[in-house]
């Protein structure tokens, strides 16, 4: 790795397994970050489309903003999680 993504990585010389040992607040969600995800996912506001071509639906996704845009509502955000490649 460079020196400079290792220069990021805190280094501990101790037993404590704490990823930030001196910040004041840590820990893991109840039930893990699968159950948090699954939670966040189960909402009504958030569509997820499982393989799906971005091109595709790129259409799509711009008349939908549109009209929202239209009745004054907050446009839509699309996250893609593909690989860039």
């Amino acid at each position: 790795l460079d020196g400079s993504v290792l220069s990021r990585i805190p280094v501990s010389d101790n037993w404590d397994d704490r990823y930030f040992p001196h910040d004041k607040f840590q820990g893991l969600p109840e039930g893990g970050y699968t159950k948090l995800f699954e939670r966040m996912l189960e909402s009504k506001r958030i569509t997820v489309r499982l393989n799906t071509n971005y091109f595709d639906m790129l259409k799509d996704v711009e008349a939908a903003r549109r009209l929202r845009w239209a009745r004054g509502i907050p446009s839509a955000k699309v996250f893609f999680t593909g690989p860039i490649d």
